[in-house]
């Protein structure tokens, strides 16, 4: 007796594309993963910086951490305006639990009068009307933002500008308006929107970006970053923060210590002195060069302190059996790459070729 098994016709290529293939747990977790965002935190993609803004995160302050001030700069690249009349350092900060944000560890706060506040970065474009911001793509700002009481709403403006606070060639990004972002209340929340950039024009140098409250209000987070979509917030080493910072701004302040006059008096460290001052006439010395690190962004104004109280406001002093400043100083530019000072007549009867203690503190702003 015969016995005839028959099967159905299959096309075998069809059959082995849908082997089960072993993708493994973070295969699976990318597969079902529910959108950019929590890709992009599984991936850890970290082959370029994302975020256009420098020190987002609100961690280096170079000018001092109470109420800092240097030409409208306070938290390092953020300047503020108008109706906001102080900025300190915080440590209230987006807690995980609530917001999913990590490793925050301070915000700025900012003190605002009640009427229109401002605090801005202007981003520095590739070069004079050269942007690293494509013509016609979409860009997400994002940031965390709490009132110290009650509610307040808060607006955001993109712009193309030849310097922060001058319309001349002004270029907006779309919206063209200042959008309204959202309600701020007394708990964390992040805020996001979408904006489109447009053509450059030729003679414009940055991107400002502002943000306006009217409310006391603390800030952190801050990222800008292509596309339509927000990721979580771009944690950078702290050394490569803090030099980004530094192409903007350089001082031989100690960290968080204020510009002054006379700081070094209390401490009893610098006042000593440094070596090198030399002198090439009868009524001249020089200080050696001081060289920045790194590089400035152009040749910065450079603003000299006394380093005790006991010296003239403004200058540095040289020692000769006792600390003199003089009549006067002047500060020889060396580009972006540093400066020198030089000590000219009255105070001290120098002699030719001999080095003398000098000292003194300075700040170097590049700022946009």
């Amino acid at each position: 007796m015969t016995v005839r098994i028959t099967k159905p016709e299959f096309n075998i290529r069809e059959k082995l594309s849908e082997l089960d293939i072993p993708v493994g747990n973070h295969g699976t977790q990318l597969m079902k993963s529910s959108d950019v965002a929590e890709t992009h935190n599984l991936l850890q993609l970290k082959n370029r910086r994302k975020n256009y803004f420098i020190n987002g995160d609100c961690r280096i302050w170079q000018r001092g951490t109470s109420n800092p001030h240097v030409n409208h700069y306070t938290c390092d690249r953020w300047w503020r305006a108008n109706g906001a009349t102080q900025v300190d350092r915080s440590t209230d900060v987006p807690a995980y639990n609530t917001t999913g944000a990590e490793a925050f560890s301070y915000s700025m706060k900012v003190t605002s009068n009640g009427n229109g506040s401002n605090i801005g970065q202007p981003i520095e474009l590739t070069d004079t009307g050269v942007s690293q911001f494509g013509n016609g793509k979409q860009y997400t700002l994002s940031f965390y933002a709490k009132t110290d009481s009650g509610t307040g709403d808060v607006g955001i403006v993109l712009y193309y500008r030849n310097s922060k606070f001058s319309g001349t060639n002004q270029v907006n990004w779309e919206p063209n308006h200042s959008p309204h972002v959202g309600t701020m209340n007394r708990g964390w929340q992040r805020f996001v929107y979408t904006f489109t950039a447009p053509a450059v024009h030729s003679n414009n140098t940055i991107l400002a970006f502002e943000l306006n409250f009217n409310v006391t209000t603390y800030f952190t987070g801050f990222q800008l970053e292509e596309g339509p979509q927000v990721t979580p917030f771009e944690f950078t080493n702290e050394a490569e923060e803090y030099e980004l910072c530094q192409r903007y701004f350089q001082s031989n302040f100690p960290v968080g210590v204020p510009p002054q006059n006379g700081y070094y008096s209390t401490t009893q460290k610098l006042a000593a002195g440094f070596n090198g001052v030399v002198c090439f006439n009868g009524s001249q010395a020089r200080a050696p060069w001081v060289m920045f690190h790194p590089k400035m962004r152009t040749t910065p104004t450079v603003t000299l302190y006394s380093a005790s109280s006991s010296d003239t406001d403004g200058q540095w002093a040289a020692y000769k059996g006792s600390w003199n400043s003089g009549s006067s100083m002047q500060i020889d530019d060396f580009g972006s790459n540093g400066f020198g000072v030089r000590f000219n007549s009255g105070g001290h009867s120098f002699i030719v070729g001999e080095a003398y203690l000098y000292r003194g503190m300075w700040i170097a702003d590049a700022e946009l």
